[in-house]
């Protein structure tokens, strides 16, 4: 409450300073008052402000104020109210100087929606449409970020290399860094885990290569075995050469008849 009254305040002095203070109409004024409200950290505050100022599309500031709707519901997680103001400011203000920052918060609004694949894209033509826009570390900061969350860590590196190299001094220079040690340890580990699989494959080979051995052992000991079971005593061989000597005389008195038939 105390900060609702400050902003109020120095809302009132600033117009009274102004100039143009008296000059100015109160849609304008307003808008200024919201203005206060959003540096002082009052959004749901802020919000209400510009809603009104929504309430005439003929307002001079309306598409400012749409564009500021939009804005302050990203910042209040309310992702649908904020797609639509933002659409809905694009749509109109083509020729505004706030233009190209909505552009850049469309694409925060993909990511922030989990739409990654989308924001890389929307990213991709931002930055081809505005090269040098003071938002170029920021797109690609947010762009290596969705590649990041799909686990594309090799295409997101050289993003988050690049803020780091040419835009020192922004904000997402520091963030970068720390998403480049991450992914620096997520690539050791990924490589650790793929040593760890490929010895682990070799001794499941290795395992069944041993297993395999020892099963071709046992079903060879088995069939010697079955082998040794199969051979005669002594007593069976002497009988079964003393029953081939009788086959074998039996055999030559049966020739010696067919000789004798012959004649």
């Amino acid at each position: 409450m105390r900060s609702r009254v400050t902003a109020v305040i120095v809302l009132v002095m600033y117009i009274l300073s102004s100039p143009l203070g008296a000059q100015e109409n109160g849609d304008e004024a307003l808008l200024r008052h919201a203005f206060v409200l959003v540096k002082a950290g009052e959004y749901i505050q802020a919000k209400e402000v510009f809603s009104r100022l929504l309430s005439s599309a003929d307002s001079p500031v309306y598409l400012e104020a749409l564009f500021w709707y939009g804005k302050i519901c990203l910042t209040l997680g309310e992702y649908d109210e904020a797609r639509e103001s933002l659409e809905a400011f694009l749509l109109r203000g083509g020729s505004h100087p706030l233009y190209e920052e909505a552009l850049y918060q469309k694409g925060r609004l993909l990511y922030l929606e989990g739409d990654y694949q989308s924001c890389i894209s929307h990213f991709n033509a931002f930055l081809a449409s505005y090269p040098t826009s003071q938002f170029v570390p920021n797109a690609l900061y947010w762009s290596a970020e969705s590649l990041f969350s799909l686990g594309h860590f090799t295409e997101a590196r050289p993003l988050y290399e690049h803020i780091v190299e040419n835009y020192r001094s922004s904000p997402k220079a520091e963030a970068a860094r720390y998403r480049m040690e991450l992914i620096e340890y997520a690539m050791r580990e990924e490589e650790l885990l793929r040593l760890l699989k490929w010895s682990h494959e070799e001794y499941l080979k290795l395992a069944e290569e041993l297993n395999q051995k020892e099963r071709s052992y046992k079903e060879a000991l088995s069939i010697y075995q079955q082998k040794l079971n199969q051979v005669p005593s002594l007593e069976e061989v002497e009988a079964l050469k003393a029953r081939i000597k009788e086959l074998e005389a039996e055999l030559s008195r049966l020739r010696q008849q067919t000789n004798e038939s012959s004649r």
